[in-house]
């Protein structure tokens, strides 16, 4: 992106925008743009910085595949942010993107180190691209287990705001989906919170959790 261009964007992102604007925004989205909100959601500004995680809530489908390959920045920073709002609004962005624990089946393949097939595989760059490809593995484990911690802790303080809780206990679900054992940690979590807070948000994530719960059994 040219400097005139991103500086154009930084001001932009800068000032009280409402959601015309953020569709006139999304409307020109391009590579240089999109690469340049990452930048961005780092901001010294914090209204720079909340504005763009916004305006990333707001791409079309067209840019899934680009989030999805961002997805562990993404985390780092809702999990790293000062912003409450900006929090709020990476974490909205991860929920809608596929999310999962690697099972300890997966993970050990993952690591282990096969030095038959290595000595028959005399190919250099597949070599590195296996190892590359476990690197990432790893690296999408760590932080989706701290994405999950993170959610949980969110989800039971009590100084967190409905949106956060909400969103966390959306993310919280969909990685415990799988392991039925988390999943029931989870509910008795949220029927404690339930019984205590009363909040229509909480009861609306135990029926989903519920059905969800429901369905995967079947």
């Amino acid at each position: 992106m040219k400097e005139d261009t991103a500086t154009d964007l930084r001001r932009q992102l800068g000032q009280r925008i409402g959601k015309a604007d953020i569709e006139r925004l999304v409307a020109s989205a391009d590579d240089a743009m999109i690469g340049q909100l990452c930048h961005l959601l780092s901001d010294p500004d914090r209204r720079t910085s909340d504005n763009a995680a916004w305006l990333m809530t707001h791409l079309p489908a067209t840019w899934k595949g680009w989030l999805l390959s961002c997805q562990p920045a993404l985390i780092d920073k809702a999990l790293h942010s000062s912003s409450e709002a900006q929090c709020r609004l990476l974490l909205t962005l991860i929920a809608r993107q596929p999310l999962s624990i690697p099972n300890d089946d997966n993970d050990e393949a993952a690591r282990s180190t096969d030095g038959n097939k290595a000595v028959r595989n005399t190919d250099s760059h597949n070599i590195a691209m296996r190892s590359d490809s476990i690197e990432d593995a790893m690296v999408n484990e760590s932080n989706t287990i701290a994405l999950l911690d993170f959610c949980l802790s969110r989800i039971t303080h009590p100084d967190t705001s409905i949106g956060i809780r909400s969103v966390c206990i959306k993310i919280a679900s969909k990685l415990c989906l799988p392991y039925p054992d988390l999943q029931g940690e989870l509910l008795r979590t949220l029927q404690g919170i339930a019984e205590e807070h009363k909040t229509p948000a909480i009861r609306c994530a135990i029926k989903h959790l519920l059905a969800d719960r429901n369905q995967a059994i079947e």
